[in-house]
């Protein structure tokens, strides 16, 4: 790719600037402006496969796909005098976990607290671009708070990690309203797709007998007996 072929990518767009973004969290009570609006850094979670090793055939090994896990995200918002933000993560938190005198320690029923996270990024219009849903997130660690006198021309900030169950993106890569078909199909009439050994070597062709005969059996041939010659010697 020439250097004019690579600035004709941009001649009618951007690049994401990781400075533009907005958050909206909806916790099960409510919703804060002032937090939202304080949300100074944001990680766009990510995704990962869930995969277990092959190990029953020779050669490199393979790694199959079984499932999605994700990983904690963490949130971090600045302070103003008082610390509202931390105290409305902390009333999040206690919603979590009851306190009030005769059930105190009791942690509620779990869609009783997850709450949902929606994460924009956007242009240089503001407009949103790209943006995700966060769903059954809640609040896992508020994370401590170091104060020092040396910090005198700093202002203080709140890192929270929030758990949550899976994200969607809602905008992005297009996504296919058809199943995909398998390789080896055939387009009007689904197939299986045949399989092929990978180590190389043919697939052992299993041959039927017949019918299935019962454990302490034999099939009547020339020269062997039969289930009734064995029933008589045994008498």
């Amino acid at each position: 790719m020439s250097l004019k072929q690579f600035q004709s990518r941009f001649s009618g767009g951007d690049i994401q600037r990781p400075n533009r973004y907005r958050v909206f969290i909806s916790a099960p009570f409510g919703t804060n402006e002032q937090v939202d609006m304080l949300c100074e850094n944001a990680q766009f979670p990510g995704q990962n496969m869930r995969t277990s090793t092959d190990d029953l055939r020779h050669g490199p090994v393979r790694e199959i796909v079984h499932g999605t896990t994700y990983g904690p995200i963490n949130l971090t918002f600045m302070c103003t005098t008082g610390m509202p933000e931390k105290k409305w993560f902390e009333n999040w938190q206690t919603w979590m976990v009851e306190r009030a005198a005769g059930i105190k320690w009791q942690a509620k029923f779990y869609d009783e607290y997850v709450g949902t996270i929606k994460m924009y990024a956007l242009d240089r219009k503001d407009s949103d671009g790209y943006s995700i849903t966060i769903n059954e997130a809640y609040p896992k660690t508020i994370t401590q708070q170091e104060f020092s006198y040396g910090n005198q021309n700093d202002y203080q900030r709140i890192t929270v990690e929030f758990a949550y169950h899976h994200w969607v993106s809602e905008e992005g890569a297009p996504i296919s309203t058809g199943s995909p078909a398998l390789p080896g199909t055939i387009s009007g009439s689904p197939q299986a797709p045949a399989w092929n050994n990978p180590n190389g070597n043919p697939t052992p062709t299993i041959r039927s007998t017949g019918s299935p005969t019962q454990p302490g059996t034999f099939v009547a041939t020339s020269g062997q007996p039969t289930n009734n010659t064995i029933a008589n010697n045994r008498r």
